[in-house]
């Protein structure tokens, strides 16, 4: 029951990969706010009014040209000694932090901008900061200051008759006040703008608004009031070709029979949905050209339709019906694909895996997790890759708003050193001084400047660090779980069902603790040891004719330990797959974990063929280098070890005299601290 969030600014938002289409975009339009205005470059360049113009209009093609220029209009506003315009500065820069989600200096910015318009006694100005403010607590989830920052704006507005303000003032409290669970003060005001709504004949709107009505009633639990509101809802939405507020409905339905047990209304709702949405695909594919406007039409209904088969196939799914789930997902998958949503993919085929799985088919299991798997490892690239370039801008833009403060303070120095010539040009002692505290000033902002720079520098190598450190872990989970679905294949070409099917169902237990633990830098010592049994149980299903194992665990409150994650099971992989596999007698592999004071030692010794003789083993590919998951494991190891400066060993040795036998020892600290 998610309800519209309001955004700061209409901006366009474009894929980090059209880069060079945002620059040329950026470059049109400012050549367009500059010939418009009609003025010469000189005129521009001293007016930082243009500055801030131009800066507003390319807030929502390039990000880091708008900085420049709202840079550029602050230096000449300190430069002229004019407030008015600096306060305009600090709203367009607190409007270009907004959009990099920089809420904590976005809301710097405008509160800078709210006391200068206050002592400027400017209203206009005054208003709008306000306003930004309001809107910049809502985004940060701030709901209780966004709340009086909005109520405070509201009276403004209503004193002044701005209608169209009131209005996005009222949408964004009727959520804020339903998500806060104040669910009557958020019906009154539905109330108020549902009145408003009739009264301009705004069906479109009334759809909206009757849908919100109907979800305040459902966590009300008046079941027949929302179930009414719901449908008003659905017939305002078809009146007024407000496909949004159709989804909405039967989102909300969907909801609405499911948290009932209703199955048959649920069903039924989830087919409407598709058979609506598809006949509106129909209409506008059948138009002899489509528009833009259309194609985009066509976008939020194969959104739309992805929903609903997705719904409709959970359905199924949580009614115990696997085989009535499964086209329905697969339709989802398809269209998930082909408006490239790949986290929609991912959610397809993680349904579509379990589908399989009870229905007993464990070969179209086994295929659909594996394209899970590939998937979510494009996923986690993406979101990597958007999470590097953002880094960079932010890391550009972060050393812009320190120079700003720089600008500021060399302005206040500025205005010293003149009223300070200006009163005591007369005394050459007094005049001397000035020019020694000035140059004392101009070094300490050097120093200052300095020291900004690095450690800024500091916090970026830190953040690379940190992000190549998740890359690895990620990098981990796609190389275990395809070396893991190579024992799900072997069962099952050997027709061996009981044996794949006990596999897979205790691979699935491993593969959820193993993407649960992936997601965070450290994670509890029991939940690492639960992982290692559960890999170690498993290896030994398919090999036990080839090796017997001891897990040893020697540590007291093992839940207040953190340790990385699969830092450990690469080594106990490598001493199965390459030392105990190969043994002619049934081996042993011995894996300990104690702890003295504030180390944690771990212990992983088997009796295979030794290392020498597993070298000589492998196939000219698997010679070529260490496998993934060592070196991924050893780089690890190198950069926590930098990253929090903390003494780390690794010993890797021979068992025997003779080269049988491998003891890997790792020395490890019981606490990280940056």
């Amino acid at each position: 029951m998610q309800i519209e969030l309001v955004s700061l600014t209409e901006s366009i938002y474009l894929d980090f990969n059209l880069a060079r289409l945002n620059k040329f975009l950026g470059i049109v339009a400012l050549l367009f706010a500059f010939s418009a205005l009609g003025q010469s470059d000189q005129l521009i360049q001293e007016n930082p009014y243009y500055l801030i113009n131009a800066a507003n209009r390319l807030i929502s093609v390039d990000l880091d040209s708008s900085f420049t220029l709202a840079e550029k209009g602050l230096e000449l506003s300190l430069k002229n000694s004019d407030s008015r315009a600096e306060a305009h500065c600090y709203n367009t820069i607190g409007s270009i932090n907004f959009e990099l989600s920089k809420y904590n200096l976005a809301i710097e910015s405008f509160m800078k901008a709210h006391k200068l318009f206050k002592s400027l006694e400017d209203e206009d100005g005054d208003y709008i900061s306000r306003m930004y403010l309001a809107k910049t607590y809502d985004a940060s989830s701030n709901a209780a200051i966004a709340i009086d920052r909005y109520n405070e704006v509201l009276e403004i507005a209503e004193k002044q008759n701005k209608q169209k303000d009131i209005d996005e003032i009222e949408k964004a409290l009727s959520r804020l006040y339903f998500n806060s669970g104040e669910y009557d003060v958020a019906l009154e005001i539905f109330e108020r703008r549902k009145r408003k709504a009739e009264l301009n004949g705004n069906s479109e709107e009334l759809a909206l608004i009757y849908n919100h009505i109907g979800n305040i009633y459902d966590v009300k639990n008046d079941s027949a009031k929302a179930f009414d509101n719901y449908e008003q809802g659905l017939v305002n939405g078809i009146n007024s070709n407000n496909n949004e507020a159709v989804q909405g409905y039967y989102q909300n339905v969907n909801s609405f029979f499911g948290s009932r047990g209703n199955v048959k209304g649920q069903l039924e709702s989830n087919e409407k949905a598709i058979k609506y949405f598809s006949k509106e695909k129909q209409k506008i594919k059948k138009r002899e050209k489509p528009d833009r406007t259309e194609e985009q039409e066509i976008q939020v209904l194969d959104e739309n339709l992805y929903q609903s088969n997705f719904n409709q196939g959970q359905a199924y799914l949580q009614n115990a019906k696997p085989l009535e789930a499964i086209p329905y997902l697969k339709t989802s998958i398809d269209i998930a694909s082909d408006i490239g949503v790949l986290e929609n993919e991912v959610l397809g085929y993680e349904a579509l895996f379990e589908a399989y799985e009870k229905a007993g088919d464990y070969d179209k299991a086994l295929g659909a997790y594996k394209q899970f798997v590939k998937t979510k490892d494009s996923l986690i690239r993406e979101q990597e890759n958007e999470k590097l370039l953002a880094l960079k801008l932010e890391a550009e833009l972060s050393d812009r708003d320190k120079h700003i403060d720089l600008l500021k303070k060399e302005a206040s120095l500025n205005h010293l050193q003149f009223d300070l010539a200006l009163k005591e040009k007369e005394d050459e002692a007094r005049v001397s001084r000035i020019m020694m505290y000035s140059l004392a000033a101009g070094i300490s902002i050097l120093l200052i400047s300095l020291i900004i720079f690095l450690r800024g520098n500091k916090e970026k190598k830190k953040a690379n660090k940190l992000l190549l450190l998740k890359s690895l872990r990620t990098q981990m989970n796609p190389h275990f779980i395809f070396n893991s679905l190579n024992s799900v294949n072997s069962f099952i070409s050997q027709s061996d069902e009981r044996s794949a099917n006990k596999y897979l169902s205790e691979f699935s237990r491993l593969m959820r603790m193993v993407l649960e633990n992936s997601k965070h830098d450290f994670v509890s010592l029991t939940s690492e040891l639960k992982t290692l049994e559960l890999y170690l149980g498993l290896e030994h299903l398919r090999f036990e004719d080839k090796f017997d194992f001891q897990f040893d665990v020697k540590v007291e409150s093992s839940d207040e330990v953190k340790v990385p994650p699969m830092l450990i099971q690469p080594y106990i992989e490598n001493a199965v797959w390459h030392g105990l596999r190969y043994k002619e007698q049934k081996g042993m592999l011995k894996v300990v974990c104690s702890e003295s004071e504030n180390r944690l030692y771990w212990i992983i010794q088997d009796n295979g063929i030794g290392r020498s003789r597993s070298q000589e083993l492998k196939t000219t590919h698997q010679s070529e280098g260490k496998s993934t998951g060592m070196k991924n494991t050893e780089e690890r190891l190198r950069i926590i070890k930098q990253l929090y400066n903390q003494d780390i060993s690794l010993t890797v040795s021979d068992l025997n005299d003779d080269g049988t036998g491998t003891k890997v020892e790792i020395e490890i600290p019981k606490k990280y601290d940056a």
